[in-house]
């Protein structure tokens, strides 16, 4: 009977709810609607609808584990986390798409420093593509842009349909450490940090932005002592440093991350110097010293260490890096190098997860022992089969990009141009040579000299033509006769028939099986642009190097070819530019690139001849008779025009642009870092507001005030040390001062505008995520009401007394309080409270202090009224608690107990000799003077938490002083 009631009145809640809602609806059907609201609405759901097929949810053989990945390829590529393959089983499972579909999946490359991990689905048939989504570019986000997760969270989705969470990017290039017995597993460097929920099963998930474009992978979350809740900090891999492991993992190897060789470097007044080094290591002996000044990385202006290690973090081992360093007042000079390879040590046995991603500890899970796997040594090979398959698909690609092998089959030759000069004697010669390289293996080559100014080449006498049949094995002249055996060596000591017959297999579907060996190296860069390394060679002792760009953010797989290169016997290598394609009409032709110099000892920087290659048509006869012309590059109906367009799945503009970017740059020129003392699990680190020009900060109260030395980091990154103005209580509020000009800060409000629902943005440092002069992070959620916390005498839930803002933004995280709240005009709102959490329920409270309590804590004026109204002034006789302190010299010595009355109420409370008083009911002690003040105001009969240091671990205790006898 009173489940039917209860039941009634739910429903006749909810029909008043409809009218109320019908009401407002009529409302609003006379106001004049922004039309970009439903066009922004409707172009958010299409792009959560497009890209909903590309998310896989992945499991292991027997459906263990439960992570997340996204399809990057239609056949069948998938990205997600190395931890995820781990606790999956490592090698094989099953995949789930929103079709309702299961997939197996096999394990190609894994990448244990930066937790990334390639696997492939198969499909059935074999041939049908799969959907997929493109990476994007995380260097375009800013803080505030709207983004979205999507992911299997706590393996919820039994249809296999993904969860969408959404949020805004609430910081950039931050840093998250490693674990690992050496620390250099799951180091997140670089990475994206996020408000949107984020929880175990995430990971390996896509996080995209408003347009459908892959911006970050999901790995890991602060979760910090809570469990597994989201507390409102995700962080994202980015898809850089996505694009930088792509040929790694491609190429089915254990992937290792690079750096300098013990080289380090750190911050010291307001430069970047180099405080440690191997004078034997390799940038050693390039001449790296200690003090250097770091000024450049790769090309990008280091203004931090941070920020140096934020860029060095997404590169592979082995990697190609200039330093731009100066000694002194020295000029400043460029060392370029490769980067060692950063070991982690043995594969483990067991998975590896970040914190925040373990299992609950009364969970068991059937993780299988891996074996191959766990036997593969750091920058190894996990399955070499694998490895040549991912070879033939990069070369398959490059033949789509060029328009098929169905077009392809269709073309008779390409055309290779080549320009370079001689500049061995005292004469410089230049050539230009042009070939026309038949696919059946007919080569014609034509070479002209130019020995000095004014001489023409085109004369008899400095043309040179050579009209052959090469097979690899013997050349035969236009006519039939046989080249003799001298000619032949000749030829193949030039390197000119092996490079030209060896560029002609990739425009052949069977093309691979012209080299006896075939393997994708990994990783490395040609022409500025990270490239796809695969090495061949014919088994005649030629050995070859093909450079591929494998992707385009934004577009997606677009195979070209960048550069290759070839030896003869071991010899050194000679290196070949290819031109960026050009539509011809309908036709693609490889434009020329022209390099300057060339080295074999250093082809990172300097290259020596220039090519290009184009796609034409062999006329008739043209190897019958020597007199007839190269034909001229024309257009070609059936190849692809070359142009990248995007995919239909990615929106040509961001449905949901960022209007919080003004709000944002405004609040975080007035907000600080704090930084004090830790105890045990209390940290030692706040947030603050400026709030004059003369360096008055607001903050809120807690342990790292109560030590002897406070710094404040000011939005520039300086440091200023900082003193205690004064508090209040009832706000847990406190006011600092440094020695500093401070001329942008918030004009406190005497009134509060905000008001339920109205958007709010929090700025703080929870975690202690943001080092020095990194942005604070950002929260976004609403106002969700203004109320009063319960202040009921002998039954105090927390230490705040008065109203306060509850807010849905999560803030309730070390090292958030103290932080701003502001509103979309960039406004004060509020300031985050303390940590308030209920132990007997594990919840913590979302909050601020309104902003005109604030202006009243400023301006010294009574805070709390209703609070102090509500005390019985007949129930206020002082209290007796029954210890002693030290009697150290100075009323500035901490408040340590000397002596506990037996039969007191601190000995009923359980509090000890040697014990350091740290808090009472909010209120720091920091010395034996804030014990004597606060013991004044202790009431008899009233219960009062004290927080006490007992050797390593902080306690808290309730104690109730008596009356006095």
């Amino acid at each position: 009977m009173m489940c039917y009631a209860r039941l009634h009145l739910a429903l006749t809640g909810l029909l008043l709810a409809a009218t109320g809602a019908m009401a407002v609806a009529e409302a609003l059907a006379d106001e004049k609607l922004d039309p970009s609201v439903p066009q922004f609405e409707q172009a958010r759901i299409e792009a959560i609808e497009s890209v909903r097929p590309t998310v896989v949810s992945i499991f292991g053989k027997v459906r263990q584990g439960g992570g997340s990945g996204v399809l990057i390829s239609p056949d069948g590529l998938v990205l997600t986390n190395f931890h995820v393959v781990a606790g999956a089983g490592g090698e094989q499972g099953w995949a789930g798409l929103s079709d309702g579909v299961l997939y197996p999946w096999k394990l190609i490359g894994l990448d244990p420093g930066g937790d990334l991990a390639l696997i492939q689905l198969t499909n059935d048939p074999p041939d049908k593509p799969f959907p997929y989504a493109v990476l994007g570019s995380a260097a375009s986000l800013k803080q505030g842009d709207w983004v979205m997760a999507m992911g299997n969270p706590f393996a919820l989705n039994e249809d296999l349909r993904p969860t969408v969470t959404m949020g805004i990017v609430s910081g950039l290039q931050r840093y998250q450490g490693g674990t690992g017995p050496r620390k250099t597993m799951l180091v997140y460097g670089n990475c994206i940090q996020v408000d949107t929920s984020i929880n175990p099963g995430n990971s390996g998930g896509p996080l995209f932005d408003m347009a459908g474009r892959v911006v970050g992978i999901n790995g890991r979350a602060s979760f910090e002592a809570r469990g597994r809740v989201n507390v409102g900090l995700g962080y994202a891999i980015s898809a850089e440093q996505c694009l930088y492991f792509l040929p790694e993992l491609m190429a089915a190897k254990v992937a290792q991350h690079g750096w300098l060789d013990e080289a380090t470097f750190g911050d010291r007044g307001g430069r970047v110097v180099c405080d440690k080094i191997d004078y034997d290591s390799p940038i050693g002996q390039l001449g790296l010293r200690l003090g250097d000044e770091l000024l450049q990385f790769n090309g990008r202006p280091i203004q931090t260490a941070n920020r140096f290690t934020n860029q060095l973090s997404m590169l592979p081992a082995h990697w190609p890096v200039t330093l731009r360093v100066r000694t002194g007042s020295d000029k400043p000079r460029t060392l370029r190098m490769r980067l060692g390879a950063l070991d982690y040590g043995p594969m483990p046995d067991k998975p590896t997860m970040p914190d925040g991603d373990k299992p609950e500890k009364s969970k068991k899970q059937l993780l299988p022992r891996r074996g191959p796997l766990s036997k593969t040594k750091p920058g190894g090979v996990i399955d070499e089969q694998v490895n040549r398959a991912m070879a033939e698909l990069i070369l398959r690609k490059y033949r789509q990009t060029l328009g098929g092998d169905a077009a392809l089959s269709r073309v008779k030759a390409i055309r290779v141009n080549q320009s370079y000069r001689d500049s061995v004697g005292a004469a410089p010669r230049e050539f230009t040579a042009d070939s026309l390289l038949a696919l059946d293996g007919r080569f014609r080559h034509e070479i002209k000299r130019k020995r000095r100014t004014g001489h023409d080449p085109d004369t008899e006498s400095n043309r040179h033509v050579t009209q052959i049949l090469w097979n690899g094995e013997r050349m035969i002249r236009a006519g039939g006769d046989e080249v003799n055996e001298k000619s032949m060596e000749r030829a193949r000591k030039s390197m000119y028939m092996p490079r030209r017959t060896a560029l002609m297999a990739l425009y052949r579907p069977d093309g691979i099986d012209h080299f006896k060996q075939v393997q994708l190296e990994g990783a490395d860069q040609a022409q500025g642009r990270i490239a796809a390394l695969i090495a061949a060679n014919d088994g005649h002792g030629n050995r070859f190097r093909f450079y591929f760009e494998l992707y385009r953010a934004d577009v997606g797989f677009r195979v070209r070819l960048l550069k290759h290169g070839v030896s003869r016997l071991g010899g050194k290598w000679q290196y070949f530019l290819v031109g960026r394609p050009q539509p011809i009409g309908h036709g693609i032709r490889y434009a020329p690139t022209i390099a300057e110099g060339g080295s074999a000892q250093d082809p990172i920087a300097r290259y020596s001849p220039a090519q290009a290659v184009a796609l034409t048509e062999l006329p008739d006869g043209i190897f019958e008779n020597p007199d007839v012309p190269l034909p001229a590059i024309h257009a070609r109906a059936e190849i692809s025009n070359g142009t990248e367009t995007p995919k239909d799945n990615v929106h040509p503009y961001d449905p949901c642009p960022n209007v919080f970017s003004p709000a944002i740059a405004y609040a975080q020129r007035r907000c600080v870092k704090i930084y004090g003392a830790g105890i045990g699990r209390e940290k030692g680190y706040a947030s603050g507001i400026i709030v004059s020009n003369d360096g008055l900060i607001l903050t809120a109260q807690g342990v790292y005030l109560i030590g002897r030395r406070i710094n404040v980091a000011l939005p520039d990154g300086s440091i200023h040390r900082a003193h205690v103005v004064r508090t209040n209580d009832d706000i847990q509020a406190a006011l600092l001062q440094i020695d500093a000009e401070t001329p942008d800060y918030f004009d406190v409000p005497a009134e509060s505008a905000a008001l339920p629902g109205d958007w709010v943005l929090a700025l703080a440092n929870p975690f202690n995520v943001a080092d020095f002069e990194e942005p604070l992070s950002l929260n976004l959620g609403v106002v969700s009401m203004r109320a009063a916390l319960d202040t009921r005498r002998r039954a105090q839930d927390f230490d705040v007394r008065g109203e306060v803002l509850l807010i849905d933004a999560i803030v309730s995280n070390p090292g958030s309080a103290g932080g701003a709240v502001v509103g979309l005009d960039g406004r004060l709102v509020g300031m985050v409270g303390k940590l308030l959490e209920s132990q007997s329920t594990n919840t913590r409270l979302n909050y601020a202090i309104p902003a005109d309590l604030l202006r009243r804590f400023l301006d010294g004026e009574p805070v709390n009224d209703a609070a102090a109204a509500d005390v019985d002034p007949t129930d206020t006789v002082p209290g007796y608690v029954g210890l002693r302190l030290f009697t150290l010299p100075g009323r500035r010595a901490p408040a340590y107990i000397d002596r506990v009355t037996p039969g007191s109420p601190a000995a009923k409370a359980g509090l000890r000799k040697d014990d350091l008083i740290l808090v009472i009911d909010g209120r720091m002690v920091r010395n034996i003077k804030d014990y004597q003040e606060i013991e004044k105001t202790l009431y008899a009969d009233r219960t009062y938490r004290f927080m006490i240091k007992r050797g390593e671990e902080i306690i808290e205790k309730s104690l109730t002083p008596a009356r006095k006898p």
